[in-house]
């Protein structure tokens, strides 16, 4: 197709369209009345200087009395300038056919943000996110909001247009034309382009928002080596939110550590933090999960503990993780730290004795015997019978729990060289009492 078929399907055709209607619209307000053609006579006063802008411009002159027309190219670009009565300059935009970018208070649209606040809060964007960010480097940002807010360029559904005033001389229509040109330039991207862009706005951008949103931009797409490189590269940024960004979209040792230095660090925003855990559980095997735990348990507020504590199910955290933490004022991380104590060891065992002491919470005391019932061993049973005793501060549903776990202990140890069998009844003969004291319980050697 030449370029005068072209410009009629692309720009000639729409405006001519737009034309017809305000001409009709004009003619019924004059059958009403009112001087329509005297009002576009009185709009096209300046119409001499607008054909000899034009023609400079190198466009073509249609003029066929109340309706003008000027069409051409003008730096690689499709102008069209028409007189609808109002002045209107347009260029199609071909790549992408679709965007519009308007003042917020215009927008009518769910818009897609950039990440810079500024920008984000005086223009709004209908479009792909990846075109978006690709397009708009700082310096296009800082052009498009002069010409949009300031020299009332607007874009919409892939038209760029701007209306002078009525009154505007040929050289604002000079002006007109070549913010429109500039703009329709600044967002005409060839397929394709895209992955690179982003890559060189990536190194170039200094808003630490908009760095974020193009690595996570990046990480959709295939994983070509010049994408696989800037995200090896952002996982070295200043910023820890691009950092952590990147070593979500990558994988790696590097991206590893990251994660592990964000989780760690007690100057870094805790929601990071709780974020950085979380992807560094998902990935890491249980032995790298207990290595780091005790770090970020004791370095933050009871919500990042709350976190590691939720997210390491099935680890087996180990119990110098868990004791600095186990008298902690937080209710929710007492619970949970209780919950996680081994009592098959020494150590645990003896830690979550600790826990029946009578000013301690219910649901810990009624935790710590449950885990004392799943792995403690017959040790524990001297610490748990006075619990069963009926002593004032025992309440009945703790002596009853005192009693079950004595009996799963006991259930455990039977069969065992030294198993035990409690008596039962008022017949104090085989109760447990400390080694110290008479009827002090004595382990049977194992049989040769």
């Amino acid at each position: 197709m030449g370029e005068a078929g072209w410009f009629f399907v692309t720009v000639g055709l729409p405006l001519s369209a737009v034309a017809a209607f305000h001409w009709l619209h004009s003619r019924r307000r004059s059958a009403a009345g009112e001087p329509a053609v005297e009002a576009v006579a009185a709009r096209a006063a300046p119409k001499h200087d607008w054909v000899v802008a034009a023609r400079e411009l190198g466009l073509r002159i249609e003029d066929d009395g109340d309706r003008w027309r000027a069409i051409g190219t003008v730096d690689g670009i499709g102008i069209a300038m028409a007189l609808l009565p109002y002045l209107l300059v347009t260029a199609r935009l071909v790549s992408p056919r679709r965007v519009s970018m308007v003042p917020e208070a215009e927008a009518r649209f769910d818009a897609v943000p950039t990440g810079d606040r500024d920008f984000d809060g005086s223009i709004k964007i209908d479009g792909r996110e990846e075109w978006a960010l690709a397009i708009l480097d700082p310096g296009t940002r800082n052009t498009l909001r002069d010409r949009i807010e300031r020299r009332g360029v607007r874009v919409r559904d892939g038209e760029v247009s701007v209306t002078p005033g009525p009154a505007s001389s040929g050289a604002d229509l000079t002006e007109a034309v070549k913010n429109v040109v500039q703009v329709a330039k600044l967002l005409t991207m060839a397929d394709g382009r895209e992955e690179p862009q982003l890559i060189a706005n990536l190194a170039a951008e200094t808003h630490e928002a908009v760095r974020v949103k193009i690595v996570e931009t990046l990480a959709t797409f295939r994983s070509s080596p010049a994408v696989v490189d800037a995200l090896e590269g952002a996982l070295d940024d200043r910023s820890p939110r691009v950092r952590l960004a990147a070593s979500r979209g990558t994988h790696g040792r590097k991206a590893m550590d990251v994660l592990a230095a964000i989780a760690r660090a007690r100057s870094i925003d805790e929601e990071l933090r709780i974020t950085a855990w979380g992807a560094f559980r998902g990935r890491a095997d249980n032995l790298a999960i207990a290595e780091i735990a005790g770090d970020v348990l004791h370095s933050g507020t009871p919500d990042l503990a709350l976190a590691v504590l939720h997210r390491t199910e099935g680890v087996l955290l180990p119990l110098a993780a868990l004791l600095p933490i186990a008298d902690h004022p937080d209710i929710g991380i007492r619970r949970e730290v209780t919950r996680r104590i081994d009592a098959s060891s020494p150590e645990g065992e003896k830690a979550l004795i600790a826990r029946l002491h009578e000013g301690e919470e219910e649901d810990i005391v009624f935790i710590a015997l449950h885990e004392l019932a799943r792995g403690g061993s017959v040790s524990a049973i001297e610490h748990l019978q006075p619990m069963t005793e009926g002593l004032p501060f025992v309440n009945a549903a703790r002596r009853a729990a005192a009693q079950a776990t004595i009996g799963a202990i006991q259930e455990r140890a039977k069969g065992e060289p030294g198993g035990l069998t409690l008596a039962e009844g008022d017949d104090p003969r085989g109760r447990l009492s400390p080694a110290q004291q008479a009827g002090a319980v004595t382990i049977a050697s194992p049989k040769k």
